[in-house]
């Protein structure tokens, strides 16, 4: 991990509270369900999915931080917003910026641009392999 924080570090998995000015009310982000195990590793807390100690880490590394890590995967940064919601999934992304996000753990900490291959030719520019994908008979999506 990062900012001093290991799979090993314990973490308070009990309920946060921020005001949120522009709200103007408290945020308070819940476990689901709402049950509590008070101080937990991080990997307990990744594992069991605890929203709660995911809002604690984030504090412990940094809002800002978080979104320019984020960036290093390939996330655009005018999706990923600054505040602490982030580490419960508040940004938004496409697909393909997910799988491209996915990849950089696939491919050993590089970012890598996806590409689709649409045919492959051989020397004299004749094709060896297009894809001609078979259509499924059930209709996906009714319109």
């Amino acid at each position: 991990m990062d900012k001093g924080l290991t799979l090993a570090t314990i973490l308070n998995d009990l309920p946060v509270t921020r005001w949120d000015a522009g709200a103007g009310t408290d945020w308070r982000p819940k476990n689901s369900p709402p049950t509590y195990d008070g101080p937990i590793r991080l990997r307990q807390g990744l594992g069991q999915s605890k929203n709660v100690v995911m809002v604690r880490a984030m504090r412990a590394m940094g809002v800002d931080y978080a979104a320019e890590y984020l960036q290093r995967f390939g996330f655009p940064a005018q999706n990923i917003v600054h505040t602490e919601s982030l580490a419960l999934g508040s940004a938004s992304f496409t697909p393909m910026q997910l799988v491209r996000g996915y990849a950089v753990l696939a491919n050993g900490g590089y970012l890598v641009d996806p590409y689709f291959i649409t045919k492959i030719e051989d020397e004299p520019a004749t094709p060896c392999l297009k894809p001609d994908p078979e259509w499924s008979a059930t209709a996906a999506i009714c319109r």
